[in-house]
């Protein structure tokens, strides 16, 4: 589609941009920015703040449950978002890497006689703070909270919250230093 000019600035929306589900229930400032190849479902609500942008090949999927992005905010290359209810919230001025995985949800497993597929979601939110990036490949487990200020290294998996103004990394990941 091209730049696209709103209230006198500049937006873009990329070349195959797909949204399926109700679009009612995407709020999307008019400065953000959509490349190349994105797709979002929507059966949940979805929300994007003033300069943020998602970046090419980004899936993002809100199954009955609330993706909310701040202002100044990326989503990278090939990332995907994945929430099943409850709620996704990354705040203001994150940086989200290449190749990201952040998911707000997980099968329940615990009945052996029982397929995993037939038991159910579990559900628990993810809160990513302010001014955090998250490099690229890392995952971003349910329930994890990423305090203001912190830094998750390349490839890392992150199965346990990150406190503000620290580094982590590893499989799983380790505080390194603070920042």
């Amino acid at each position: 589609m091209g730049p696209l000019f709103y209230n006198g600035r500049l937006a873009y929306i990329g070349k195959r941009v797909t949204v399926q589900g109700n679009r009612k229930n995407m709020r999307l400032s008019n400065t953000v920015s959509v490349q190349d190849n994105v797709f979002i479902q929507l059966n949940g609500m979805f929300s994007m703040g003033e300069r943020s942008m998602i970046k090419r090949d980004a899936y993002i999927i809100v199954n009955n449950g609330q993706l909310v992005v701040g202002s100044h905010s990326a989503i990278g290359k090939r990332c995907e978002i994945a929430v099943n209810g409850g709620k996704v919230e990354i705040g203001n001025a994150v940086r989200i890497a290449s190749s990201v995985f952040i998911t707000n949800a997980n099968h329940e497993f615990a009945d052996k006689a029982v397929s995993i597929m037939d038991q159910g979601i579990i559900t628990k939110d993810v809160i990513i703070e302010d001014d955090v990036w998250i490099g690229h490949g890392s995952i971003i487990l349910p329930g994890i909270h990423i305090g203001k200020g912190a830094i998750v290294a390349a490839g890392s998996v992150v199965t346990k919250n990150v406190a503000a103004a620290t580094i982590v990394g590893g499989n799983p990941a380790r505080l390194i230093k603070e920042r």
